[in-house]
């Protein structure tokens, strides 16, 4: 699997629940100023981002916005959009040939091809950011979006259901997972025991299973391995346990995040916001204290496991305004207070393991000290996330799967058209 881009465990997770002279201090370095000449004297940059009206994620954007305003002397314009629309805002912006500013990376793959975002290298080069991290955000070498935080879709569970049939949350074999699937049933039959995807478009969520069974799904350099026997083999493996009634039927990432706050189903994949996820779908406070955040089943206990990593980060448009947005990008990306201000409103971890060492509040947080740890620290980036197409490609994956899941086609014969069909897309994106 070396060519899957691999977060560095230690790099990222180091300094976790060290105190912190910064966060201690309380004290937040004032937003840099640009270097003399260039765009120095801007009074209005853009601020694109579609979490800007999110109730917690607001209050963020507006604090920081705010006194970025205060302390520069600039206006700091917000431009808000839906997660939907995102790309088609962007490009829009983009191709008016007015856009200007920092915006939230979401789709920043679309923006490429169009030339018009600033290479970051150089801020990030002053900063510990893991470089697996980095790749996922680099093509041709220059870096389009600067890391803000790191999270990944790991498994997180019930912990009261899965302690009962003495299941810790390490790391086992898929042979022992599954076995501790049966006992579950066993135990309750009205639980289901894994509500992993089996609806789109969640069925990306299988891709770290086939890296667990040994398929790089696309490789480093863009070639297309399902098909391969270890992807047909999870594919039937999966089949199993949904015939077995160990994995839920037509079960979305939604659908799952209320199975688990109705305390109806021991575990199912998500982010780091589980815990969230699970209050404002109803989940008594016992169950919310109670998640227990599981290290990936690997193929033998003694091998590796593998979640798919999840980023969030900030671009600069290059052009006017690019000096003070830069500036704006690497305050909100590495500013300790900021950073900590952003974990206790949104529980999203740094990026960088010596601003997380300054946050006490992480930590001290039980599940996310365990998160960073099982989930975080397993995470890989898949190498197509650089493409433009990348989210029209996890669907094209995911509709693949659904059709092998309904039985319309076998694993092998799936997976075989699946793989011209994948590797035309990729082609056509590069």
């Amino acid at each position: 699997m070396s060519n899957l881009r691999q977060l560095n465990r230690r790099t990222l997770l180091m300094g976790v629940g060290a105190s912190g002279l910064l966060a201690a201090s309380g004290c937040s370095s004032s937003p840099p100023r640009p270097d003399a000449g260039g765009d120095a004297d801007a009074k209005l940059i853009n601020f694109y981002g579609d979490s800007l009206g999110g109730e917690t994620t607001g209050k963020f954007w507006k604090r920081a916005l705010e006194r970025f305003e205060t302390d520069r002397g600039v206006t700091v314009k917000p431009v808000t959009y839906t997660f939907d629309q995102a790309p088609t805002q962007l490009l829009l912006a983009a191709r008016s040939g007015n856009a200007s500013g920092v915006g939230e990376a979401g789709p920043w793959q679309v923006l490429v091809p169009l030339g018009v975002l600033a290479d970051l290298s150089e801020i990030a080069s002053k900063h510990d950011y893991p470089k697996a991290l980095l790749d996922g955000f680099t093509v041709d070498g220059r870096l389009y979006v600067l890391p803000q935080y790191v999270d990944a879709i790991g498994l997180v569970g019930n912990g009261s259901i899965l302690s009962s049939v003495g299941f810790t949350g390490d790391k086992v074999s898929v042979d022992d997972f599954a076995a501790t699937l049966e006992k579950i049933k066993a135990q309750d039959r009205r639980v289901i025991p894994y509500a992993g995807a089996t609806k789109q478009p969640a069925l990306k969520d299988l891709i770290p299973w086939m890296w667990t069974f040994g398929s790089e799904v696309i490789t480093a350099d863009l070639k297309v391995t399902l098909g391969d026997a270890a992807s047909v083999k999870v594919l039937e493996w999966y089949k199993q346990l949904v015939s077995a009634g160990l994995i839920g039927k037509e079960v979305h990432r939604d659908d799952a995040r209320v199975l688990l706050a109705q305390g109806r189903t021991a575990l199912y994949d998500d982010v780091g916001l589980a815990r969230s996820f699970a209050k404002t779908n109803g989940a008594p406070k016992p169950l919310q204290d109670g998640l227990l955040s599981i290290t990936r089943p690997a193929l033998k206990a003694d091998g590796d496991s593998y979640n798919r990593g999840s980023a969030g980060g900030l671009f600069v448009f290059a052009g006017a305004g690019e000096a003070t947005s830069r500036g704006l990008a690497e305050w909100i990306c590495t500013d300790p207070a900021l950073a900590g201000d952003f974990f206790t409103l949104n529980s999203r971890v740094t990026a960088l393991s010596s601003v997380a060492s300054a946050i006490p509040e992480i930590g001290k947080d039980r599940f996310q000290t365990s998160w960073n740890e099982r989930s975080i620290g397993h995470a890989r980036f898949p190498a197509y996330n650089r493409l433009p197409t990348s989210a029209a490609l996890d669907d094209l994956i995911g509709q693949g799967v659904a059709k092998i899941l309904a039985g319309e086609q076998t694993s092998q014969e799936g997976l075989n058209a699946l793989r011209a069909k994948v590797q035309k897309q990729v082609d056509d994106s590069k």
